[in-house]
């Protein structure tokens, strides 16, 4: 027994737009405001031409972000306070970081806050 189809058309799909942040543009925007580097970070205020003679762990930002995410050129992601920042100490140089792009580009509340970001390079 063959069923009887419907032949009113569904709507046409329509298309979405996301919104988001670049995360390079945001990570420059940073660096100069508050005077540091993502990529060979010292601490807030320490720029990149100052030396140090102290050994320090190496701290990249964006290669912390690579051991979290899978990451390629025009991805979307999500950086999530919750889920980024479990299990790191309020002084911790990452959570540093990443609270200032939370104060900066965050949206929600404290402690919940979430940024869309788009990569490319």
């Amino acid at each position: 027994m063959t069923k009887k189809r419907n032949n009113k058309l569904a709507e046409k799909p329509q298309t979405h737009t996301e919104t988001y942040y670049h995360f390079e543009e945001c990570t420059k925007w940073l660096e100069q405001k508050y005077d540091f580097t993502v990529c060979e970070f010292k601490g807030i205020g320490e720029n990149k031409s100052k030396n140090s003679q102290d050994e320090q762990e190496y701290r990249d930002f964006w290669h912390w972000i690579l051991e979290k995410v899978e990451m390629y050129n025009g991805m979307l992601f999500e950086m999530d306070e919750e889920w980024w920042g479990m299990n790191l100490a309020s002084d911790d140089w990452r959570k540093q970081i990443m609270n200032l792009y939370m104060d900066e580009f965050g949206t929600g509340e404290v402690g919940k806050r979430i940024i869309k970001f788009r990569s490319c390079w």
